[in-house]
């Protein structure tokens, strides 16, 4: 009796852990709500899935309805709808009902240039265009694009989430061809050389005012490399014809600054020599002005000495004309008779 029971209690025991199994097969997925983070250089918009009719999903297209749907937070967490699978109750799946699209803001620099240690990439992405005489060149670009927050709503209208790097790569440089090769296209070779910056100054205006309209902000456009001619033998004449008027401007250089030279030292020459006459008129004038002094002290003297020398009773073995003083010359008096 024992063992039957025993083996009823085994029996019981398999049976209840198959229900066990059985039953833990039959729940369905539990609810999780995802959560979508969004970085601080990113836009959001909280996009419905589930549209009522075609004339409101096209409603959803518009740029007002994105800029409705623009998301504040930085963290969204997304409602989801039962879906049934199948007849049993646990055949069934979660769906969310709203999408989080972004925009990522980041600016966007492109270098696009024929050198490879100077472009974003390595390979050549320098614009080709040809000018009005058939000869072809091309020319580097540098450029910065970027959404603005106030403009991502539009971006993606335009754009459907497409990166803005994709957008620089594909519809900017696009328009930029296009118009370069136009510009060119009307000028000879001379002309474009001339006037390369005034047709970027008008490239910058035409692609702000093409884009901007889309939701991409131009930042800056130019030209990062001169114009590079696919003839080899043309940029070498260039590179010529260059050094040559280079070298004639040198020789220019150095003529007139020794023309200068000679200038300055002739300058100086005639200054000294001005200087020289000047100081010898002044040393011949100290000089007369010396001499004249030395005759005015004589004078002076010999009128001092004939003022004082009258009441002299002068003695007889002075022989008259004898030089008395100063190597003056003066009258004797006259012989005691």
């Amino acid at each position: 009796m024992k063992k039957l029971y025993g083996f009823a209690l085994l029996v019981l025991l398999l049976a209840i852990s198959s229900i066990n199994i059985a039953c833990s097969s039959c729940i369905g997925p539990a609810k999780v709500l995802p959560i979508e983070e969004i970085k601080t250089n990113e836009t959001a918009f909280l996009v419905p899935l589930e549209g009522e009719s075609k004339g409101g999903q096209q409603k959803f297209m518009s740029v007002d309805f994105l800029k409705t749907a623009k998301v504040a937070t930085k963290r969204v967490t997304i409602p989801v709808t039962k879906r049934s699978l199948g007849r049993m109750w646990w055949s069934y799946e979660w769906l969310p009902t709203l999408r989080v699209v972004k925009v990522d803001r980041t600016p966007v620099t492109r270098e696009w240039t024929s050198d490879e240690t100077s472009g974003t990439t390595k390979k050549n992405e320098a614009i080709t265009v040809e000018s009005l005489d058939s000869i072809g060149f091309s020319i580097g670009i540098n450029l910065t694009a970027s959404v603005t927050e106030e403009d991502a709503a539009t971006f993606l209208y335009y754009y459907a989430g497409k990166p803005l790097a994709e957008v620089v790569d594909q519809n900017v440089r696009g328009f930029v061809q296009s118009d370069l090769s136009g510009k060119f296209g009307q000028k000879a070779m001379e002309d474009c050389k001339k006037e390369k910056k005034a047709i970027f100054d008008e490239l910058l205006v035409a692609v702000r005012g093409e884009f901007k309209n889309k939701g991409v902000t131009i930042d800056n456009l130019g030209y990062a490399e001169g114009l590079m001619y696919d003839n080899a033998k043309i940029q070498t004449a260039i590179d010529e014809r260059i050094v040559a008027e280079m070298d004639v401007q040198t020789a220019k250089q150095r003529t007139l600054e020794q023309k200068e030279t000679n200038e300055r030292l002739e300058s100086e020459a005639t200054s000294k020599a001005k200087q020289a006459t000047e100081f010898a008129k002044a040393a011949e004038a100290q000089k007369a002005k010396t001499t004249l002094d030395i005759e005015l002290l004589k004078a002076e003297g010999m009128k001092i000495f004939a003022e004082q020398a009258k009441d002299i009773d002068w003695p007889d073995i002075l022989p008259q004309g004898t030089n008395m003083m100063f190597g003056m010359d003066l009258p004797m008096a006259p012989a005691k008779k």
